[in-house]
């Protein structure tokens, strides 16, 4: 399914009063163009489940006597998707939670069983549901959560880990009183609101085993979920190639299983990404497409106001990294690619097979590792509100939260933890939700049997991408013949050039790397904004000088397009312009 909205029914009220009482957050999904499926009633709450954009497929199973269960997203069950599989789901479905070990996917599942309602999202939490502070509304739309608010105000901390880094943190958005809900948790919702926390039912690999133990454990466990997928959607499927080692590994097992899928790689024809994924595609006599967005025509100022409305609603408000004022390159792409297959593939979190993160093999201060990650931007653009120090306090601090720990420090497991935990839940899991109405969609390496595999794999083994490499050569060793964006091949090893260049930025304080990063690797460049950014346009949609966001940035500092278009997309959710 693409969507769901659960409403919480107060006693006496009518299904017809609740409507008419949350009559705009019904009608987010029509925006979005998702086709109502079905209408669950019960005394309680009323449940709306909606079809994907592209699909319609039965994901809603009844059982008798008030009893039901509904899944949106990507679920597998078994190895299953489909209504059989929800079925058998919900027989073996149980608060201690043994059933979780045979779930895969990026999902929300809602479980009317034995007189309780539940609701919970795969563990990692790459798709995400919303609620409302109080916990009265629970949707897999922000937009549709936010319309229910009688005011809407932002949440500065939120708003500024947004802006600066394209997503939030720690289960709040930058929507004052609408949170994420507890992926690691099943949270009943009746006949009394509680929380049962799950236990990932995988094993993790043995660190203590030889690397060639180790490779062909990973391999397998690869192997075989990619066999569910060939056995579930075929040839339908759709990814990206690139010049890395994430989407190249997902190309080695789709062909190792047999899937034959759709591929295509975004950027300027002249980029690394572009020319190597061109040649191995030419090499193996494989279709790919290559998109450029920069080509798309220019919106006028009479079409950019319908087109901001559209893309507001199919991206959810706020879109991914690049907020929903962009010339409309990632709507197209993803409207796109669900052409093409029923299947999105993701290679996000690969890096749980590497040294995702690049750090000294030791322990670090929580603020350090921020530091050395997290702080790169010129903060000048913000108002004289800002508190550096107290913003990165406050990241700290969810960051302990995220890992159970009160301690300063944390050691390199933890480290490596911060990949699928922060990383992929926080920025991953926004990107992955939004494909998810559109199509099925899926980000393999962050389902849990890989996260709980990978954190344990040496660090020796995963710098450099040895472990990465040697899967890939392991599995299919013509497609790791061809040369990466690293300067070297995955068949043949690290040459010294790319171990220089390891050892070197491995050895980098982590007090000196925001400056290099700020000056050296990536130095901001002023210029022009692009037309849709500019006064002529943006003053169709707000009066330019009294917005809220005004409040905590200078709007007139910003030249950056993707900075400036999450901020004003904060406006637009928070305003309630459309």
């Amino acid at each position: 399914m693409g969507a769901f909205l659960l409403l919480r029914r107060p006693t006496g009220l009518s299904v017809e009063e609740m409507e008419s009482l949350h009559g705009e957050s019904i009608g987010v999904f029509a925006k979005k163009g998702l086709q109502l499926n079905q209408r669950i009633v019960t005394s309680t709450f009323v449940v709306y489940v909606f079809h994907k954009y592209r699909f319609q497929s039965d994901n809603v199973v009844h059982i008798g006597n008030d009893q039901f269960v509904a899944g949106t997203g990507t679920c597998m069950y078994k190895g299953r998707i489909g209504a059989s599989a929800l079925r058998e789901l919900h027989d073996d479905f149980s608060e201690s939670g043994a059933f979780l070990s045979d779930v895969s996917g990026n999902y929300c599942l809602i479980v009317a069983k034995n007189g309780r309602l539940y609701v919970l999202n795969d563990y990692t939490g790459l798709y995400y549901v919303y609620c409302d502070r109080s916990r009265n509304i629970f949707s897999s739309s922000l937009v549709a959560v936010a319309k229910s608010l009688e005011k809407k105000r932002i949440s500065p901390q939120e708003f500024y880990e947004y802006v600066i880094n394209g997503a939030y943190y720690g289960d709040r958005t930058p929507v004052e009183d609408v949170d994420l809900i507890d992926s690691r948790s099943i949270l009943q919702l009746s006949p009394e609101l509680s929380a049962i926390p799950k236990t990932p039912g995988f094993l993790s690999v043995d660190g203590g085993k030889s690397f060639d133990k180790m490779l062909q454990a990973v391999s397998n466990d690869l192997v075989q979920y990619f066999e569910t997928l060939k056995t579930n959607f075929g040839d339908s499927v759709c990814s990206a190639l690139t010049g890395g080692f994430d989407t190249r590994l997902l190309l080695a097992v789709m062909r190792k299983v047999g899937i034959s899928p759709y591929l295509y790689v975004y950027g300027d024809k002249n980029s690394s990404d572009v020319r190597i994924a061109t040649q191995i595609a030419r090499g193996e006599g494989l279709e790919i497409d290559c998109e450029d967005g920069s080509d798309l025509p220019k919106l006028d100022e009479e079409e950019f106001e319908r087109s901001l409305e559209r893309q507001y609603y199919l991206l959810d408000g706020l879109g991914h990294e690049y907020g929903v004022f962009d010339n409309g390159m990632d709507l197209c792409g993803r409207l796109k690619r669900t052409e093409k297959a029923r299947l999105q593939l993701n290679g996000g979190g690969g890096g749980l097979f590497r040294d995702f993160w690049v750090l000294p093999d030791k322990s670090l201060r929580v603020e350090s590792f921020l530091k050395s990650k997290y702080d790169f931007m010129d903060y000048s653009v913000f108002s004289p509100s800002f508190d550096k120090t107290s913003y990165f306090k406050t990241f700290a601090n969810k960051i302990r939260l995220i890992l159970d720990t009160t301690s300063d420090r944390i050691d390199r497991r933890q480290i490596a933890m911060l990949l699928p935990s922060l990383h992929l839940k926080y920025w991953m899991g926004n990107n992955n939700s939004l494909n998810n109405q559109f199509a099925y969609m899926l980000t393999p390496y962050a389902d849990t049997r890989f996260v709980t595999r990978a954190l344990d794999i040496p660090l020796r083994y995963r710098q450099l991408g040895v472990f990465q490499a040697a899967l890939i050569k392991h599995i299919d060793p013509d497609l790791a013949r061809y040369g990466s964006q690293y300067g070297f091949d995955f068949y043949r090893g690290v040459g010294f050039s790319a171990r220089a260049r390891h050892y070197f930025k491995v050895r980098t304080p982590t007090a000196v790397r925001p400056y290099v990063r700020r000056h050296l690797l990536y130095p901001r460049k002023k210029g022009s904004l692009p037309a849709h950014l500019t006064r002529g346009y943006l003053e169709r949609v707000f009066d330019l000088d009294d917005l809220q966001v005004s409040k905590y940035v200078n709007v007139n500092r910003i030249d950056d397009p993707e900075l400036l278009s999450r901020v004003l997309s904060v406006e637009l959710l928070v305003t309630d312009r459309f």
